[in-house]
């Protein structure tokens, strides 16, 4: 700012400024831009620093997806072109063009670590299962494929993402614990989904049971948190 302020004689713009510092630079000035928007220094600019984000998180996305040639790159690439004729139409913003990219990549990642090639009912529900939150911002990447790829997926509805209570007893369960953990360990899949059903009374859905669930759960202080339908649930890593 000093030396541009020297030059000028005054201070530069927001797109100036983005303009002048390079990536590197903006890293190292980090703090420096922070004290910048805690004083409002650019405050007239707001909506086009929101801009800059939106285009700068939807470029991230993109790029990710550009380099393959596999069917989900195509997917995603596709629904993106699809919302940029929406945007260029004047029926979408930049900013909706980023809420619906994002979980549209984020169910193709897991289709990616689950090896699929193609999306189908029961990717979106294991996702949802993760994401409910994300059910309308999903629609639109879902009604894309539906139209573009004649397919047909549906979004579930809210209530069927409620966890049911599991028909074991805690005494068998308990049994069936020790007998897995005796010949599998504690990391298996198996060990999830009886711990699950032990301490929390609930049965895991059974299309959860086909993908590697320990790679979705978090790990802290010896238990394993698993997210789901808006629910944190914990149970113990033992030794």
């Amino acid at each position: 700012f000093d030396d541009y302020k020297r030059k000028k004689n005054t201070f530069p713009t927001y797109k100036i400024y983005r303009k002048e510092l390079t990536i590197v630079q903006k890293r190292q000035y980090i703090l420096a831009q922070k004290f910048f928007f805690e004083i409002n220094f650019f405050a007239t600019l707001y909506p086009e620093i929101l801009a800059e984000s939106n285009k700068s998180s939807i470029r991230r996305i993109i790029n990710g997806y550009k380099t393959n040639t596999c069917s989900l790159s195509e997917y995603l690439l596709g629904y993106y072109g699809h919302l940029l004729n929406k945007y260029r139409k004047g029926y979408t913003s930049i900013r909706s063009i980023r809420l619906s990219l994002t979980p549209a990549s984020q169910l193709l990642q897991l289709a990616r670590k689950k090896k699929q090639t193609t999306v189908e009912q029961e990717l979106v529900n294991q996702y949802l299962w993760f994401h409910l939150g994300q059910r309308a911002a999903l629609t639109g990447f879902i009604n894309y494929l539906n139209k573009s790829k004649n397919i047909d997926i549906t979004i579930k509805p809210a209530v069927y993402f409620v966890l049911q209570r599991t028909k074991e007893t805690k005494r068998r369960l308990r049994l069936q614990l020790l007998d897995n953990i005796r010949q599998e360990g504690r990391f298996s899949a198996r060990y999830i989904e009886l711990a699950f059903a032990y301490y929390h009374d609930r049965s895991l859905p059974l299309e959860l049971l086909h993908i590697d669930l320990y790679l979705e759960c978090k790990h802290d202080s010896g238990m394993i948190i698993i997210n789901l339908a808006k629910q944190s649930y914990t149970i113990p890593i033992l030794s």
